[in-house]
């Protein structure tokens, strides 16, 4: 069985039909907020950092299912890593990362869109519980680019609604890491 350990939108079941098997821990690396010529908006990518443990979801992946899915994470290359899924031994998977020499930091005319943002602290909050969200930022950098509020027309193209306890929280996570949000032009 191919699995791929989903550590951002990948979290969220609403935004993809691939199974998940079980919440998992991926040691040793960290996510960070990334933007690539390919792209308008920044997104998350992992990359190493020896003493950070994050929170993520194990997917199963079909064969069939993989040419869909390298298509979505098209900025990305999949590397093979090892996983901790709960309550069991470590086991390999495949984790999306976006190679460091094109992952340059977000930006003002890159910036992380609120409509992503939200939907992956919902899954977050619906896979480790409400607490979660402030595990996400605290093992999470590159919150220097600006977070456009979207929120009123969704940019990002699998948001999912996000409960007013996921808003809140992620409000006050943006406050701890000092980011800074701008409104999307009307």
């Amino acid at each position: 069985m191919d699995m791929v350990f989903g550590y951002g939108s990948l979290v969220h079941r609403g935004t993809h039909a691939m199974r998940a098997i079980t919440p998992a821990t991926l040691e040793g690396w960290e996510r960070v907020w990334v933007r690539t010529g390919g792209r308008r908006a920044a997104f998350l990518s992992v990359r190493r950092a020896p003493a950070v443990v994050i929170e993520g979801l194990l997917l199963e992946v079909r064969d069939t299912e993989w040419v869909a899915l390298d298509r979505r994470e098209a900025a990305y290359r999949r590397e093979v890593v090892r996983v901790r899924p709960a309550e069991a031994d470590t086991v390999t998977a495949q984790v999306y990362v976006v190679p460091e020499p094109q992952a340059e930091p977000p930006s003002a005319e890159h910036p992380i869109l609120l409509s992503y943002l939200l939907t992956v602290a919902s899954g977050f909050a619906a896979e480790f519980g409400p607490e979660a969200i402030a595990r996400f930022f605290a093992t999470t950098s590159g919150w220097q680019g600006a977070i456009l509020d979207d929120s009123a027309a969704p940019a990002y193209p699998r948001a999912c609604p996000a409960d007013p306890e996921v808003v809140c929280a992620v409000r006050e996570g943006i406050a701890r890491v000092g980011a800074r949000v701008r409104r999307s032009p009307s």
